[in-house]
C-alpha cells in the first residue's frame, strides 16, 4: 500500500505506473472512447464576453484564504489531498470550490460557502467511463459531465464520511475507495439532492491564451495530461516548475501571471499531493509547459455558472460579510 501522505511516493508512483489516476488515450476502452467523444462533442464553445481582469497577477487560490471563508468554514481552505489515484475528483474538489467562492464573492451569488463533497461527482465521473465498480482512475471529461449532470452537495452533511485538516482535506483512503463506485446505493440515494445543483457550463480549451482568457473572466479550470512537473521554491518565495515526469494526472489551474522579471507567461498548477509539494501544494510553470498539458491530454476546460447552495442570510448581510 502507497503512502499518499509523502508527495515523494506519491510522484514515483504516478511515474511508475503502480498509480493511474487520469486514463491516458492510449490506455482507454472503446467504451471510455465513446463516452470521452460524445462529451466533448455535446460541449458548447468557448465564449468569453470580455477580457477579464487585467492584473499582472490573477491568482484566484487567494480568494481560499479570504475572511468570508474563514468565517464560513471555520478556517481557510488549504487544498484537497488525494489518498488513492482519485486526482480526476480531487482536482474537481479543489476547481468547484473555487468557483463556489468566486460565484458568490466575486459575482455576488445569494450563496453560503460550503465545502463540496467532490466524491460524489468522481465516483459517477468512473461510472460514465463505464467503472461500475470501487477502484481508481477517471477522465476528465466524464467528471465534467458528472459535475453537469449530477451535480454536488455540501460535504458536512451527517451521512457523508467527514475529513480532516491535515495536509489538505483529507478523506482518506477508505472512504474514496468506497466512494469511488458511482453507481453504489449510498451515491444513488443522493442524487435527487445533488442535481439541485449542477456546474451549468464546461467548455474544452485548446491553448494558454483561452486558458489566461478564461481566469481572468474568473472561470477556473480542470487539466489531465500524462505531464506531470516538478516544483523548487525559488529566491522570491515562489514556487515554479518545469514538466519532468509522466504519468496519468488531473490536476487544476486557477492563476495567470505575466512575470516582470522572467519575461513571460505563468500559470499557476494546483497539485493534490499535499501542502509540501511545491508552496503549499502549487506553484508556477511557463506558458510552453501548460500549452503542452494542454496538447498532450486534451483535456483541459474551463467551468462556470455552478447552481450553488442557497443561502439564509438576506443580501444586505451578504454584503456586509464580503466588505
Amino acid at each position: 500500500m502507497l503512502d499518499f501522505s509523502d508527495f515523494s511516493v506519491i510522484e514515483q508512483g504516478y511515474a511508475d505506473g503502480s498509480i493511474e489516476g487520469w486514463v491516458p488515450t492510449i490506455k482507454r476502452t472503446l467504451e471510455q472512447h465513446e463516452a470521452h467523444g460524445q462529451i466533448q462533442s455535446e460541449m458548447p464553445s468557448l465564449y468569453l464576453g470580455g477580457e477579464g481582469l487585467q492584473d499582472e497577477k490573477v491568482d484566484l487560490t487567494q480568494i481560499w484564504s479570504h475572511p468570508s471563508v474563514v468565517q464560513a468554514l471555520g478556517f481557510a481552505f488549504p487544498g484537497v489531498h488525494q489518498y488513492t489515484g482519485s486526482c480526476v475528483g480531487a482536482a474537481g474538489g479543489n476547481m468547484l470550490m473555487t468557483l463556489i467562492i468566486i460565484e458568490i464573492l466575486m459575482k455576488g451569488d445569494f450563496e453560503e460557502i460550503k465545502v463540496p463533497f467532490w466524491l460524489l461527482p468522481y465516483g459517477r465521473s468512473r461510472f460514465y467511463a463505464g467503472m461500475k465498480s470501487p477502484g481508481e482512475g477517471s477522465l476528465g471529461s466524464t467528471f465534467a459531465k458528472a459535475a453537469k449532470a449530477d451535480g454536488i452537495i455540501e460535504a458536512t452533511l451527517s451521512n457523508l464520511p467527514k475529513f480532516e485538516n491535515k495536509d489538505g482535506l483529507s478523506w482518506y483512503e477508505n472512504a474514496e475507495r468506497s466512494w469511488s463506485d458511482g453507481d453504489a446505493r449510498q451515491t444513488m440515494d443522493l442524487l435527487n439532492e445533488s442535481r439541485k445543483h449542477p456546474c451549468q457550463t464546461v467548455s474544452q480549451i485548446k491553448n494558454t491564451d483561452e486558458l489566461e482568457q478564461g481566469i481572468r473572466n474568473l472561470y477556473p479550470s480542470t487539466n489531465a495530461s500524462s505531464l506531470i512537473p516538478n516544483m523548487t521554491v525559488e529566491a522570491d518565495g515562489e514556487a515554479y516548475g518545469r514538466v519532468a515526469r509522466s504519468g496519468g494526472h488531473q490536476t487544476t489551474f486557477l492563476g495567470v501571471w505575466r512575470h516582470p522579471v522572467k519575461g513571460k507567461r505563468f500559470f499557476k498548477y494546483v497539485n493534490q499531493w499535499g501542502l509540501r509539494w511545491g508552496k503549499n501544494g502549487m506553484g508556477w510553470i511557463p506558458d510552453e509547459d501548460v500549452q503542452a498539458i494542454i496538447n498532450d491530454g486534451e483535456e483541459t476546460y474551463l467551468f462556470s455558472s455552478l447552481q450553488g447552495f442557497p443561502s439564509q442570510m438576506l443580501p444586505e448581510d451578504i454584503f456586509n460579510v464580503i466588505k
